[in-house]
């Protein structure tokens, strides 16, 4: 990894502590800003997996997957933007199914990984991590305050799992 792409997971693990610390501080505005947050969130993934597509994926075999992800992500992050004007407990299913989705894909990457015998454990504490999210989140479905609480802790273990992994070693070898 790059200074600047590490300077750069420094600073966004820096904000998203900051924002975790905004919701424990005053967890009823949470909703609001979890809302805010996660649709910034999806909508600039899909828009970093459009630009790759046509910068690089639509050269590669199966890139147009990197197109397709793009879309619906942005749509998912348009549709999270109105999200502020239906009923909080949507906003409580939509946490549990992106975070019950986030860790079966990571727990899917670490299979893989081990059976590759490369890193895993880090990932592997983190899909636990999110699959715990979804279910405590599942558990408190009626108590949005909890939920916030819930999602602010879920956002400190990103963030001090992408630190950590920025400043990994490195396994492969570069020539200099």
């Amino acid at each position: 990894m790059s200074k600047f792409k590490k300077v750069g997971v420094v600073f966004s693990s820096v904000l998203a502590l900051i924002l975790a610390a905004i919701l424990i501080i005053d967890p009823e505005e949470g909703y609001f800003l979890i809302v805010v947050i996660l649709a910034t969130t999806l909508i600039t993934m899909g828009i970093r997996n459009i630009w790759f597509y046509f910068t690089m994926a639509r050269h590669m075999v199966g890139g147009q997957t990197s197109l397709y992800l793009g879309f619906i992500l942005f749509d998912l992050g348009i549709v999270t933007v109105g999200l502020p004007n239906v009923p909080k407990i949507y906003v409580v299913i939509y946490l549990v199914v992106v975070h019950g989705l986030a860790g079966t894909f990571a727990l899917l990457r670490v299979k893989e990984a081990r059976k590759n015998g490369g890193t895993w454990v880090l990932s592997f504490i983190g899909a636990v991590i999110n699959i715990a999210v979804a279910l405590l989140c599942l558990i408190f479905l009626k108590n949005t305050l909890i939920t916030v609480y819930i999602y602010s802790a879920g956002l400190v273990n990103t963030a001090v799992v992408e630190v950590i992994a920025a400043f990994r070693k490195t396994e492969i070898v570069y020539i200099q």
